[in-house]
């Protein structure tokens, strides 16, 4: 799927299947991203600022790593 540039901010996208998605330039800030999987995906200058993910929350700079 193609989804740059997407703004997903505070949105609940738990166990959501962004595998191999092009998420380049998506902003992720502050929302909960529990069990969502990102395998292959294209994360170049995604925004993860504040996300949460089982009980940690993602610092400024952070991406998934799972």
């Amino acid at each position: 799927a193609s989804l740059r540039a997407c703004r997903f901010v505070v949105a609940n996208v738990k166990t959501c299947n962004f595998d191999q998605a092009d998420l380049r330039g998506a902003d992720f800030s502050n929302a909960p991203i529990d069990a969502a999987t990102f395998s292959s995906a294209r994360l170049e200058g995604a925004t993860f600022s504040g996300a949460s993910t089982h009980g940690r929350t993602l610092k400024a700079g952070e991406i998934p790593s799972w």
